[in-house]
């Protein structure tokens, strides 16, 4: 792909979906669950694609994918990214870079992985319609120290990890829709418009 590392991707679906109701990965969209939507839309993007499921090892056993647990208790989605960077650096060296996705948006574009590596040594975090998206983004796995070295000292919000690197955002359009929408509530899920 020439971005000169190697690429890892990562489906965050370590969710609990209290808000929805029910399990988020599998409600369908267009034919499709939201995770085998996320993972059609990402994996021909990276090199290699693994799915974030919490520490539930259970949960999600059927998707043939590698699996990132997250140490347990888990306390949301920094926990997720962490695991994700681990496995990157010990699968792809300290020059890879881990690109994070929820399972929530069913429009990541795909032009995601390709607008998000740039030169910087930071973490890059994906934004649109004037707010950036903490869980899309890309993150070096040679930060994986500093990144954790914060959150063991209580830090468990993504964007001040992620102060500790330094990061800068990459802006999408919102017309015809906004590619980062995301769904939480069955009001949100009935809300989604087709693909254009």
């Amino acid at each position: 792909r020439g971005y000169g590392c190697v690429i890892f991707g990562l489906v965050l679906a370590g969710g609990q979906s209290r808000r929805m109701g029910r399990d988020k990965a599998y409600l369908e969209f267009e034919g499709e669950t939201l995770i085998q939507r996320a993972i059609s839309r990402v994996e021909p993007q990276v090199d290699v694609l693994g799915l974030s499921t919490g520490p539930n090892k259970e949960r999600l056993s059927e998707i043939d994918l590698p699996r990132i647990f997250d140490l347990e208790p888990s306390e949301g989605p920094a926990c997720g990214i962490l695991a994700g960077l681990a496995w990157a650096r010990a699968s792809g060296g300290m020059s890879a870079r881990l690109v994070t996705v929820p399972i929530d948006c069913p429009h990541i574009p795909f032009d995601l992985v390709r607008k998000l590596s740039t030169e910087e040594d930071g973490v890059i975090f994906a934004s649109s319609g004037g707010r950036h998206h903490p869980v899309v983004g890309s993150w070096p796995a040679s930060g994986l120290e500093v990144l954790l070295d914060a959150f063991n000292k209580g830090e468990r919000k993504i964007d001040r990890l992620a102060e500790q690197l330094g990061w800068i955002t990459v802006d999408w359009p919102t017309d015809p829709k906004d590619p980062f929408y995301n769904v939480n509530t069955p009001e949100e899920f009935t809300a989604l418009t087709p693909t254009p």
